[in-house]
């Protein structure tokens, strides 16, 4: 689990990345000093306004692991908890 320390939504496709929309930004792990940045999912891009309240500064989140990992960054994610 950690806190949303930063966050941004993509909605033009950028090379080597996601088809969009997607969501990117940094997350505080509990009982870390840095934050790591990673994919959120389970958010709903298609209200801007509205996926911005759930992905706000603070917001508690945890950490997803891919079934299948590749040593990517896509292996892992955070989803809004709770």
């Amino acid at each position: 689990f950690g806190k949303i320390e930063a966050f941004t939504m993509v909605y033009e496709a950028f090379k080597n990345l996601p088809p969009p929309p997607y969501a990117f930004g940094y997350v505080l792990l509990d009982g870390a000093d840095t934050a790591l940045g990673g994919f959120f999912k389970g958010v709903d891009l298609s209200d801007p306004a509205a996926a911005a309240e759930k992905l706000k500064i603070g917001t508690r989140v945890m950490t997803k692991f891919a079934s299948e990992r590749k040593g990517e960054m896509l292996d892992f994610w955070f989803e809004v908890a709770g």
